[in-house]
């Protein structure tokens, strides 16, 4: 969770200085993120596990340190993404950002679905309500979303962007919210319960019905923007006298 804390901190100061410098900076094309990132991973898989093997106390086994650093590279591959859209199309990230909220929802609370059984007995009802809610939010958010994106005949991403849009929230985002901002001044790093599911099959099911979702959420917006829209006008043609529509 660390790893994914300092990348949701990448990701804001990424998205930062790439719309700064599109506004005010002309000319300014933002680096390709693959590049970043090559450039950073050689000195971080040999700076991480060093780091978290030999510094502090208690160091960490040769597992857990291959593992942060593999969570860490991938958290910033994610979080280099938005920067070149927050340079050229600023706009067009915020309502990207808008539709991976939605999806957010459905990474973070799915993988609750474990412990329904638990609350239940510890009659927690609460809790499954809230879940409920908050799976409903996410599908009717992206619902709006749709019909906005319709309406406004904006570009339709793709189920990657979207899928894309969405792990940036639900792992880099809100790790680095609950950081800063829900620690009551300790500052302490989230437990991975918070945002994992403890049993691999669920989360890797989760990511599964997320993907699905986002492929189907994508197709619905394109069947809904090549519709023709409104009542379809006919007209008599003054040298024929045929309706043409």
């Amino acid at each position: 969770m660390a790893g994914l804390v300092a990348s949701g901190a990448v990701m804001a100061l990424c998205v930062a200085a790439n719309w700064l410098l599109g506004r005010f900076v002309r000319g300014y094309r933002p680096p390709r993120w693959p590049r970043v990132w090559a450039a950073c991973a050689v000195p971080l898989t040999v700076g991480l596990p060093l780091i978290t093997m030999t510094a502090n106390a208690p160091v960490l086994p040769a597992a857990n340190a291959a593992l942060v650093t593999l969570v860490t590279l991938a958290g910033l591959a994610l979080a280099l993404l938005p920067g070149e859209m927050a340079a050229a199309r600023p706009l067009r990230l915020v309502l990207l950002a808008s539709d991976g909220f939605g999806l957010a929802l459905i990474l973070l609370y799915l993988v609750s679905l474990d412990l329904v059984g638990r609350w239940l007995a510890n009659g927690a009802l609460w809790y499954v309500q809230m879940l409920v809610v908050a799976l409903v939010l996410g599908v009717a958010w992206l619902l709006v979303m749709s019909a906005v994106r319709v309406w406004r005949r904006t570009t339709i991403p793709g189920a990657a962007a979207l899928f894309a849009s969405a792990l940036c929230i639900a792992y880099l985002l809100m790790p680095l919210v609950h950081h800063t901002l829900v620690t009551d001044g300790y500052y302490y790093i989230s437990d991975s319960d918070n945002f994992f599911a403890r049993s691999g099959l669920l989360q890797a099911a989760t990511w599964a019905a997320a993907a699905l979702l986002a492929l189907a959420i994508t197709r619905l917006r394109h069947y809904l923007a090549a519709r023709p829209r409104g009542p379809k006008r006919r007209t008599l043609s003054r040298t024929q006298g045929i309706n043409v529509i």
